[in-house]
C-alpha cells in the first residue's frame, strides 16, 4: 500500500515484505544445511577427507624381521540334523482303546490334517505342518464332558460351551503325556448359533483354550472368530491335552501389550538444530519489531 501524499510504500509494508523474504529465505537455507551435514554422517565420511593426490608410502620390510605365524582359526563342528523317523504304515499300531475313533498317522516328513469323528459333538480340524514330530504319530480326537474338565477355569471365563481332547501317540500305539511340538499346529472348531446367542452375540467373546498339564492351569489362546463361517481358530506351539471353547466377555479380555517400533535413520546434530531454531527466531523478532515501528509511523 502506497501513501496518499508521498505516493511510496508504508514502512509498515516495507517491514512485512523483509520479514516474509526474511523467512523464506531460513526455509530455503534450512534443506541446504541439513544435506550439507548429512554428507558427513554415512561411513566413507572418512575416506571423503582425504586430499586428493596425497602418497602414502608403503613400509620397507627389514629382512632380519621374522614373520608373525597367523594362529589357525578353529573351524566349528556343523551340527548334524536329525533325520526324522519314518514308520511305514504296515508296522504301525494302531491305538488301543477301542472306543476311540478318530485317529490319523502323521509322517513327520510332510504335512497332515487330523480331524474328528464324524459322530463326535464338536468337530475339530487340526492342520499339523511338517516336521512337527520327530517320528511316525498318531493324533487322537476326542470330545470331552464340560463336566469333567481338569481344572477350574480362569474368572474371565464366564462359561464353557465345549470341550475336547488331541492327543499324541507314538507309532507303537503309546500315549505321549506331553508331547512337544517342533511347529506350531492349527486348530479350527466351528461354533453354533446357540454358542454365540450364550456369548451375547458377540463373536470374538468366543475363546478357545487350552489346558496346561505342567502348570495345572487354563491358558486362554489367540483366538480369530471367522463370523462368516462360525469358525474359531488358533495356533498351539507348546504341547497337546484337553482344550475347551469359552465365553469371554470383552471387559475381561486383558489388553495386548504396547509394541515399541523402533524407526532407523540419519538424524542432524543437535547443535545444528539449535542454530537454525535460533536464527530462525531471531529473523522472526526482527521482522516483528520492524513492523511494530511501522505501525506506530
Amino acid at each position: 500500500m502506497k501513501n496518499n501524499v508521498t505516493r511510496k510504500p508504508s514502512r509498515f509494508w516495507v517491514s512485512f515484505s523483509a520479514t516474509i523474504l526474511l523467512l523464506a529465505l531460513s526455509l530455503a537455507i534450512t534443506p541446504i544445511l541439513l544435506g550439507s551435514s548429512q554428507s558427513s554422517w554415512g561411513p566413507d565420511s572418512q575416506s571423503s577427507q582425504t586430499e586428493s593426490g596425497q602418497t602414502v608410502p608403503v613400509p620397507t620390510t627389514l629382512p632380519d624381521t621374522p614373520t608373525p605365524t597367523s594362529t589357525p582359526t578353529n573351524t566349528p563342528t556343523p551340527t548334524s540334523t536329525p533325520v526324522p523317523t519314518v514308520i511305514p504304515a504296515a508296522q504301525i499300531t494302531p491305538v488301543a482303546d477301542s472306543s476311540i475313533v478318530s485317529v490319523t498317522v502323521v509322517q513327520p516328513d510332510q504335512p497332515a490334517t487330523a480331524t474328528s469323528s464324524a459322530a463326535a459333538n464338536v468337530s475339530v480340524t487340526v492342520a499339523v505342518p511338517a516336521n512337527t514330530f520327530g517320528e511316525t504319530s498318531q493324533i487322537v480326537i476326542q470330545d470331552v464332558s464340560v463336566d469333567a474338565l481338569p481344572a477350574a477355569v480362569p474368572a474371565s471365563v464366564s462359561a464353557v460351551v465345549s470341550a475336547f481332547s488331541i492327543n499324541v501317540h507314538t507309532s507303537a500305539g503309546e500315549k505321549l503325556t506331553r508331547p512337544a511340538l517342533g511347529e506350531c499346529i492349527t486348530i479350527r472348531s466351528p461354533y453354533s448359533s446357540t454358542d454365540l446367542e450364550a456369548a451375547g452375540g458377540r463373536h470374538s467373546s468366543l475363546k478357545l483354550m487350552r489346558y496346561d498339564s505342567t502348570a495345572s492351569r487354563w491358558i486362554i489362546l489367540n483366538t480369530t472368530a471367522n463370523f462368516i463361517n462360525s469358525t474359531l481358530t488358533a495356533q498351539v506351539c507348546s504341547s497337546l491335552s484337553v482344550f475347551g471353547i469359552g465365553i469371554v466377555p470383552p471387559d475381561a479380555t486383558p489388553t495386548p501389550e504396547a509394541v515399541v517400533v523402533e524407526v532407523g535413520g540419519s538424524s542432524p546434530s543437535s547443535l545444528l538444530l539449535i542454530l537454525l531454531m535460533a536464527g530462525s527466531t531471531i529473523l522472526i523478532g526482527s521482522g516483528a519489531y520492524y513492523m511494530k515501528q511501522g505501525t506506530r509511523s
